[in-house]
């Protein structure tokens, strides 16, 4: 296979992918797609990696070439934490009916703050400086190769937006669902439908838990008890 195969191959599953989640998106509006979202961002970054490697292996320029390596890992990077997040939310989180509320606002990226709502985001930024860095290598010999260089350089921009939002209280619980489509669909980060996971919980505040005792037994005790309480108010 040639590198321009590779590179047709790629760009194919990347382009069907997105059409797939922009349209599980627009249903996420009105039913739970959240499943569809999730499998078809798994293939976007099957899909990128490939594209990537194949606009760097075109570049004949020596000088470039620590540049788009670089380019290459963080999309490496980038590939790693978007199958991390996704494949446990089409797998464990989906089938896993026994999950405590307190578990899922860790691993599900449907909870916003979440670890893994950020694991998110932040394989996004490194996917936007993978564009941004392979945006170098790419040699302009028309306008088309212009135009789509610049798209490169511009898909970077969102290394910062995704890098830097999460350490900031700017997705809250309150945050609407359309907003979080209209920001996905502007290329900010991944499947984002405020408040939604595959098992919405509404935990009580912390102030009406009990205080986790210190030694191991009672601690054992009391998260069941706290399970207890999250079941009770889902």
């Amino acid at each position: 296979m040639c590198n321009n195969g590779m590179g047709k191959i790629g760009a194919v599953i990347t382009g069907l992918a997105v059409l797939s989640f922009a349209i599980s998106m627009i249903f996420g509006l009105f039913v739970n797609a959240i499943f569809a979202s999730c499998l078809s961002s798994i293939f976007i970054a099957i899909g990128f990696i490939p594209f990537m490697v194949s606009v760097f292996s075109k570049n004949k320029n020596a000088d470039k070439k620590a540049v788009g390596l670089t380019g290459i890992v963080f999309a490496a990077v980038y590939a790693v934490l978007i199958f991390l997040v996704y494949y446990a939310e089409c797998t464990t989180v989906r089938m896993n009916t026994s999950l405590s509320a307190e578990t899922l606002s860790i691993i599900s990226y449907g909870h916003l703050g979440s670890l893994f709502f950020n694991y998110d985001l932040l394989g996004y930024a490194f996917m936007g400086l993978s564009t941004f860095l392979i945006a170098f290598t790419v040699e302009p010999n028309s306008k088309g190769d212009r135009v789509f260089r610049g798209l490169l350089w511009g898909h970077g921009i969102f290394f910062l937006s995704c890098m830097f939002i999460p350490m900031f209280p700017v997705f809250t619980v309150g945050t609407s669902s359309i907003v979080g489509t209209i920001l996905l669909e502007a290329g900010i980060g991944g499947p984002f439908r405020a408040k939604t996971s595959w098992r919405p919980a509404k935990p009580l505040p912390m102030s009406l838990l009990p205080a986790r005792p210190t030694s191991a037994l009672a601690s054992a005790e009391e998260h069941n008890e706290t399970d207890l309480y999250f079941a009770a108010a889902a």
